[in-house]
């Protein structure tokens, strides 16, 4: 640990060069299995990075694609992060042929291997990205060791499925820290540990977010419904969670997964109706540390 922490650390920018202000996102790649949440969070990382005047190239669904990966990294001077939300897959016997799912294929950890990133924090934001091949030595083989070969600064990963939900607050509190000035480590140390104790209160108010920024787009309003009226049954409120569905079932731009989803909500909702249970918005829908414990920093916690 103390050797990638020294190779970590030799990439950190000099003091005098200022911050680099160059980032590429990626997200919601798979046509066939698409990631709502994971785009509206590109989305809003995108608009908090302009905001602070970085250079941001950001490449959703069908351009998302290792194409446009190679020509933004290989062309950004001063890349200071490489943002993925996208689906993960993990070779845990071959840790090379682990990888990210983009539009045009799949970026392995062989593949990663060939790009550079000069220091940037690279951000897997996808499932099992931290899971790697054990060898001889307890050397490591997968993403994170391709991407600080590649020459990332700090790389974060998760370690094992993450919610598209929950894992974009998290992320997204995270970044809003390191622009803020915390640490990558404080950052996500109080990041996880806001979302930990986050109120359905809070969560709502994340998802009016998403309705904001994804008006356009009925399969996320359609999403946001849906997680609307998960939360609203967690917290005993069947009434709202019925109008939440009721609100699913009307959009003519959902899938039928998310129509089979809503009916089975109604009918929980409609059991849950007849209990006449007392609505309690403080409770904490993402307690549990599957939720706000799969990410890990590695590399330059600066």
């Amino acid at each position: 640990f103390r050797s990638v922490l020294r190779h970590c650390l030799v990439r950190r920018p000099a003091g005098g060069s200022g911050p680099r202000r160059d980032a590429v996102i990626l997200a919601d790649a798979a046509a066939d299995r698409p990631l709502p949440f994971a785009r509206d969070q590109a989305l809003a990382l995108e608009s908090m990075l302009a905001g602070r005047q970085w250079r941001v190239r950001c490449h959703a669904g069908q351009d998302a694609t290792l194409r446009a990966l190679e020509d933004d990294a290989g062309g950004a001077t001063e890349l200071g992060l490489a943002h993925f939300a996208v689906h993960g897959f993990t070779a845990p016997q071959a840790g090379l042929d682990s990888g990210l799912r983009l539009a045009d294929g799949a970026l392995t950890a062989r593949r990663l291997l060939e790009m550079r990133f000069d220091g940037a924090l690279v951000c897997l934001g996808a499932c099992d990205t931290g899971v790697s091949e054990r060898l001889a030595g307890d050397e490591l083989l997968g993403l994170v060791r391709s991407a600080l070969q590649a020459g990332a600064g700090a790389v974060l990963a998760s370690l094992w499925p993450v919610d598209q939900l929950s894992s974009s607050i998290l992320l997204l509190d995270f970044h809003q820290r390191l622009l803020g000035g915390e640490t990558k480590a404080d950052a996500l140390r109080a990041a996880q540990l806001r979302l930990r104790n986050a109120s359905v209160s809070d969560v709502l108010a994340h998802l009016a977010g998403t309705r904001q920024r994804q008006a356009g787009d009925p399969r996320t309003l359609a999403a946001a419904s849906l997680a609307e009226a998960r939360l609203l049954l967690a917290a005993g409120d069947a009434g709202n969670a019925l109008a939440a569905v009721a609100d699913v079932l009307s959009r003519a731009g959902r899938d039928d997964a998310q129509t089979r989803q809503a009916q089975e909500l109604r009918d929980r909702a409609r059991l849950a109706a007849r209990l006449s249970l007392n609505p309690d918005y403080t409770r904490r829908p993402f307690r549990d540390a599957e939720h706000w414990a799969p990410f890990i920093l590695i590399g330059d916690p600066v």
